[in-house]
Order: structure tokens, then sequence, then C-alpha cells
């Protein structure tokens, strides 16, 4: 009995030291974003007094997997920290930092209703966002905040969703009729836009690469998919869409020919390195990736 207690106890002591040893050196999870830093060196190719070559690096700081602060180092030494996204009882409720910002409503049902910006020289916007059935949404530009009895419809554009909550058609309706007055069609392939037929007869075209966009991804769980989407319903309704394919789950192989990415086995990119070259000279974009 002596022997068998014995070895009972050297069993479990191995099996505690294994786990210890274990829990020390978990693996970090690469779906779960911590934080990100972007460091950009901008230089000037033109000799010009108000051109001057900079340096700066801000720390996003990540919570729960959603975008929460932004921390700015500045050259003397100091930094500073602004909360940009508020959020209550899980979903968006503010969104901007010390000039201008934000603040999102929602129905009882939990979809986006409305949308207020203001910045610190009193300019303002009201948005107001109706759904209706066969997953079409209107979204209005108000006088004064949707809830306001006052107010009056300034513009509207009208999208229609998929079951996956992407635009797959939008369009003004400028006599506010209930119809598009034209219409852009979109389609998508594993959540990317592969194609954007415009009104005006243009065909646009993307290509994918396997390297996921750890942005878009931030965007969907901080906004909510739907929300991301649909604060952008006027551009999805121009009359050109010449803007990369912003909300696409993964990376253009047009923006990956254009830097050098570091990526994980689960798609999502640990670093990317950029050189943005423009008329006077060049901007070295760096963003490095840390997961819990």
């Amino acid at each position: 009995m002596k022997l068998i207690h014995a070895l009972s106890v050297l069993i479990f002591s191995l099996c505690c030291f294994s786990c210890s040893d274990d829990d020390g050196n978990a693996a970090p999870n690469y779906d779960s974003i911590s934080y990100y830093i972007t460091s950009t060196k901008t230089s000037y190719t033109q000799a010009d007094p108000f051109l001057v070559n900079n340096e700066s690096r801000m720390r996003g700081n990540i919570v729960d997997n959603k975008f929460f602060s932004e921390t700015y180092f500045h050259p003397d030494g100091t930094e500073e920290t602004f909360q940009n996204f508020g959020y209550l009882d899980g979903k968006l409720n503010t969104y901007g930092g010390p000039y201008e910002g934000s603040k999102f409503y929602y129905a009882t049902d939990g979809r986006l209703s409305g949308i207020d910006w203001s910045d610190d020289t009193m300019n303002t916007s009201f948005r107001r966002f109706s759904h209706h059935s066969g997953n079409v949404v209107y979204a209005d530009k108000m006088s004064e905040r949707f809830e306001d009895a006052s107010a009056v419809v300034l513009s509207r554009v009208i999208v229609v969703l998929d079951s996956d909550d992407n635009i797959i058609k939008a369009g003004p309706d400028a006599n506010l009729d209930g119809d598009m007055d034209q219409v852009n069609t979109f389609s998508y392939v594993n959540g990317n836009l592969v194609s954007a037929q415009l009104f005006t007869g243009g065909q646009l075209e993307y290509t994918y690469s396997n390297v996921r966009n750890n942005f878009s991804m931030l965007n969907d769980n901080s906004f909510g998919k739907q929300v991301e989407r649909l604060r952008y319903s006027e551009l999805y309704a121009l009359d050109y869409f010449s803007y990369h394919p912003m909300h696409s789950r993964n990376l253009t192989t047009t923006t990956i020919s254009s830097g050098s990415y570091d990526v994980l086995d689960n798609g999502l990119y640990r670093k990317s390195t950029v050189n943005n070259v423009f008329s006077t000279g060049q901007s070295l974009v760096a963003t490095e990736f840390f997961f819990n």
C-alpha cells in the first residue's frame, strides 16, 4: 500500500508539473489580436521648407478582438491615448477622436436606426436607417436627429443586403418613392467582393490573395458587419467605385503586390511593410500585430 501511495503521489506531481509547464508556455491565440503598432517614415525628395521628413508611431489597443483606443508616441518621449470606441451592451455606442465623433442608435430588435456625427467646429450630420422586407434598407440623410419630429429627409440611398450582410445592390432614390433611380450590383465569393456592375455600364473585377484582411475583421467585430457596411451606403451607390474592396475578407492581389506580408497559418498577417511613393517623396508604413 505504501508503494502504491508513493507511485500515486509521483504521478500526481508529474501531472501538475506538466500542466504548469504547458500553461507557462501557452501558444498565442492567433485569432485574437491584443494590439498593433503602425510606424510611418516619410521622406521628401523635393527641396521645400514646408516638407519636413518625419517619423510617427501609433499603437492600436484591442479589447475582446475589437478596436478600443489609440496611443500616439511623440518625438519628445511623451504619449497620448484616445479612446476612440465606446460600447454599450456589446454594441458600438460612440466612435471618434478628439475633433470629431459619431453616436450610434439601435432599434429594439438590435438593428441600426441612426448615426449622429459632429465635429469641434459645430458641423453636424444626421442619418436614419429604416429596414424593410427583402433585406432592403433606406439610408436617409436628415435635417435633424432621426428621432426629432421636425426632421425631414434631405437625400436617400437604398441598399439591398444578402443573407451574410453584404451589400448586393445600391442606388440613389432622389424622389423618395422607394425605388432606386440607378442600380449598382455587387457579387461576392467567400466574403470577398469579386465584381461590381455600375449603372454607368462600367464593370470592375477584383482578385484575392490567401491573406486575410486583419483590419476588415476588426472593423466587423467592432462596428458589427451590417453596421460597418450600412455606414458606407453612399459609397456603394456612387457612379464610380474606384476604392479597393475594403470590406472583403481577404486582401486583393494588388494590395499584396504593393508590400511585404508575414502571414500566419490561419491567414492573418503578423506584419506588413508597404512603401507608398508619391510625387514629392515616399512613405514607408510598417504595421505589426501582437496576439493574445
